[in-house]
């Protein structure tokens, strides 16, 4: 009911002209010109509810008379009118009473200082107007109460939805014949009715069939007026009346129906992950009007399904009554501030419709009882493999859509969040001749300059490591061996730079180099640097990956990367996009041995082993040319 200033104005013009009926309300959207003498549902701005794929019913209920114009042609303004019901009055009257009164045939506090209704002889009922509805006709009283506008979104700002519906259903039950009927394309952004001269007026606007599924609830029922004609012209605008009122736009308005939105992202920075890592998910959803909206809405259902790749552990036991660290919780508090809901509002249980072990189902208990709330779910998972080209939580939301069809139920909502990996390839071959491919080469790793080698878990197949979370794991091993040609590819090292918002350098030092080749009495030695790149959102958007080889840079091919640490790749290498199917992140690089000790850099031990191998060969050729000359001097 209209309880605002701008509603006492409109009350008094109502009531200096009996017969005439003034609209006034809250600013309005621009009228759509072009739709001429048409009514007009538009989609709702932004992420809201769309018109496409929905049909819509249109009945007329009352048509214009002796409209009273200020102004000329289309650029007019309406400043009375008479409305002229098209519809018996004893279903208009017995509609409101079905609209404006409770379960128990009481009218409701909204409009008890305006209404009465009276059970008389039979149980039949009298509606009566009073006090300053008193003068009001059926029809009026319903363009007064019941009236939508241009823009309001989620209610409508002259009626409470729930009674709006209830006074649609009401005259649809008891005979209402249907003006026209329209549905809108898969694209559509607005339906129309095509509205001709003579059927100019007051409209019930019902959605008759929800169209597929599309993440929205049924739209809410309408009334809403048409343009008025003004000779040759169409006049939209009805003017306000009275002091602080504002201006009425008729012939269009916006969609009334409920959107169910969800957003899933991990707590804090988008880190990357390695084995062992733990994130936080939050999903955030929020849960239609069923009890404001809709009251006749029995038993809806609400459900947060979740589905976690296979590499993410959430439930340790494996029957979701321990999923870690869950939490559901609702906007309840002050401001809007979110608070935990009651363990017995909702239910935990393992989602049966799809094939996964881990997928698990947050049911509302009652979502009624979270009518308009919007709710979030939060819970640990823990990374339990790196041996994936993805590792994806996805989540989507299962709701009713429809209070005429209890097992009318919408999937569509859904969002997923990625988590990135890191790796680094490493092969071994001959030096200047990568063609030959080499076994045995060792290598011990450290991290951030430390000292401490770094510990791995080998694969089965020796074709990858992974740096353990916890160095105190059982089977870890502090050097790496490379068998590329054995493997015929490089060795992986996956699930790198892990947990942490900024760069992790590991420093790779050979500590064997294969069979028939030289270590060097200074052992190659590089550095890898993996920087991760954050947005503004924490969302991690890219890894930046450095070698720095030092003077052993002709022994290392990184050059998809980087040789130079002072200038890492330009931008990102190997960028992950938005909507790729991998989430890990790659670069690789190939070292190279040589049988040659003067391929080495010469080190002290270098030099000094390379001299006394040449002093070596220079004797035995002095030796040799010492016995030459004797054996020539026998020889005379």
């Amino acid at each position: 009911m209209i309880t605002t200033k701008k509603m006492t104005a409109l009350v008094a013009a109502v009531a200096s002209t009996l017969s005439g009926m003034a609209l006034a309300n809250s600013a309005y959207a621009a009228a759509d010109t072009n739709t001429a003498n048409d009514i007009t549902i538009s989609s709702q701005n932004g992420n809201d509810s769309t018109v496409a794929g929905r049909t819509f019913t249109a009945y007329k209920i009352a048509s214009y008379s002796n409209a009273r114009f200020d102004g000329e042609g289309n650029a007019a303004k309406v400043t009375g009118y008479n409305l002229n019901s098209t519809v018996d009055d004893a279903k208009l009257r017995s509609a409101i009473i079905t609209a404006i009164t409770d379960a128990d045939g009481n009218v409701k506090d909204a409009y008890k200082n305006v209404a009465n209704v009276v059970a008389g002889q039979g149980g039949v009922k009298t509606l009566t107007f009073k006090n300053e509805d008193a003068n009001l006709s059926a029809i009026q009283f319903i363009a007064k109460h019941f009236y939508g506008n241009a823009d309001d979104v989620y209610t409508n700002n002259h009626a409470n939805n729930a009674d709006t519906r209830k006074f649609a259903d009401a005259l649809r039950t008891a005979g209402l014949t249907s003006f026209a009927t329209v549905t809108a394309g898969a694209n559509d952004a607005s339906a129309s009715f095509n509205l001709g001269d003579d059927d100019l007026g007051l409209y019930l606007i019902v959605e008759t069939s929800h169209g597929a599924a599309n993440g929205e609830t049924i739209s809410r029922a309408m009334v809403i007026g048409s343009v008025f004609k003004n000779g040759d012209a169409y006049v939209n605008t009805i003017a306000g009346q009275g002091d602080g009122a504002t201006d009425v736009t008729v012939g269009t308005i916006k969609l009334k129906s409920a959107k169910v939105t969800v957003d899933k992202e991990v707590v804090g920075n988008d880190q990357l992950i390695g084995l062992g890592s733990v994130r936080t998910f939050q999903i955030d959803t929020n849960v239609p009007n069923y009890k404001n909206d809709y009251q006749d809405w029995t038993n809806p259902v609400f459900k947060v399904h979740d589905n976690p790749s296979d590499n993410l552990t959430v439930s340790a036991k494996g029957d979701y009554t321990d999923v870690s660290n869950l939490k559901v919780q609702a906007n309840t508090g002050a401001d809007g501030a979110y608070e935990d809901v009651a363990a017995d509002a909702y239910t935990v249980s393992a989602d049966t419709t799809t094939d996964d072990a881990n997928d698990f189902i947050v049911s509302l208990n009652s979502p009624a009882d979270f009518s308009g709330k919007k709710v979030r779910v939060k819970y640990d998972a823990t990374v339990n493999s790196v041996v994936t080209g993805t590792t994806v939580n996805n989540t989507n939301i299962e709701f009713s859509n429809d209070p005429y069809d209890a097992s009318s139920v919408d999937t569509k909502p859904s969002d997923d969040e990625k988590l990135y990996q890191a790796d680094f390839d490493l092969s071994k071959v001959a030096f200047k001749n990568n063609t030959v491919q080499l076994d045995g080469a060792q290598f011990t790793v450290t991290k951030n300059g430390t000292d401490t080698p770094v510990r791995w878990k080998e694969s089965e197949d020796k074709s990858y490591y992974y740096e353990a979370k916890d160095s105190t794991e059982t089977g870890l091993t502090n050097t790496v061996t490379l068998n590329t040609a054995s493997l015929k590819k490089g060795t992986a090292f996956r699930g790198l730079a892990f947990d942490s918002d900024d760069a992790t350098t590991y420093t790779f030092t050979e500590t064997k180099a294969p069979e028939g080749y030289i270590l060097g009495g200074e052992p190659l030695t590089f550095t890898v640097k993996l920087t991760p790149k954050f947005g503004s959102d924490g969302e991690l958007t890219g890894v930046d990956y450095s070698v720095n080889a030092g003077k052993f840079a002709k022994f290392l091919d990184a050059s998809a990367i980087s040789l130079d640490a002072a200038k890492p790749t330009a931008g990102t290498l190997n960028t992950v996009g938005e909507n790729a199917t991998g989430t890990v992140y790659s670069a690789s690089a190939t070292a190279e041995n040589t049988d040659d000790l003067k391929d080495m850099p010469k080190t002290g031990a270098d030099v000094m082993t390379y001299i006394a191998v040449s002093v070596a060969f220079a004797t035995v050729g002095a030796a040799l040319a010492v016995v030459a000359r004797r054996r020539m001097k026998a020889g005379k």
